[in-house]
């Protein structure tokens, strides 16, 4: 399971020629239902991700390498584009801004609806929310 995961990790092969190539017998189309059954394992398709980051972080000189071949080449037809990648992996990147404006333009009516219909289904008296309730005066005697 080890080494399959390594060969799908490598990227270089189907399921099936990774379980051969792992040393699942092929006999009567046996690897391609061992390949099949290998990738629906969780247990294999992490083992198959963890080996993918160790592939991935192998290949970093390689990219490396590559990205500075452009940038050392002006003529590059993504010569303008990895200088943008470099120096914003490297933190010097633009600055980005968003301003979100939210506008409501219910009208009075609309607005009185919905308080009296929120008022309902919250058991809450609507004049009290909305103000229109009577007010008594007085004064609180102590008996």
């Amino acid at each position: 399971m080890r080494t399959f995961a390594w060969i799908m990790a490598c990227g270089e092969s189907t399921a099936a020629e990774a379980a051969r190539r792992a040393g699942y017998s092929d006999t009567g189309g046996g690897a391609k239902v061992r390949g099949h059954h290998l990738m629906h394992s969780q247990q294999v398709l992490d083992a198959i991700e963890e080996a993918t980051r160790c592939v991935l972080r192998g290949l970093a000189p390689l990219a490396v390498r590559q990205a500075k071949a452009v940038l050392e080449d002006n003529t590059h037809p993504a010569h303008a584009r990895m200088m943008e990648t470099v120096l914003d992996r490297a933190g010097f990147f633009a600055k980005s801004e968003h301003t979100v404006k939210v506008e409501h333009s219910l009208g009075t009516k609309e607005l009185e609806d919905l308080a009296r219909r929120l008022a309902k289904e919250n058991g809450i008296s609507a004049e009290n929310l909305l103000g229109n309730a009577k007010v008594i005066e007085g004064e609180v005697a102590d008996e």
